[in-house]
């Protein structure tokens, strides 16, 4: 039912979607519902952290 969206270049904060009720994820629910996005939030860095995940800085330009 839930996706979290990471932060990225554009949005530098997590995003929360309901897919039940919103599929083209247009309502960000991570104010109102700051308890699954913080339950979320250390579910995938629990993930990130056990698998070695390398999470890439956006603030960074790789290009250069």
């Amino acid at each position: 039912q839930w996706k979290l969206a990471d932060p990225n270049v554009i949005e530098d904060q997590w995003r929360l979607y309901n897919l039940v009720s919103d599929p083209g994820e247009q309502i960000d629910l991570a104010n109102v519902e700051p308890e699954i996005l913080k339950n979320l939030v250390e579910q995938w860095e629990n993930y990130a952290k056990e698998t070695g995940m390398i999470v890439p800085d956006y603030n960074v330009d790789y290009a250069q």
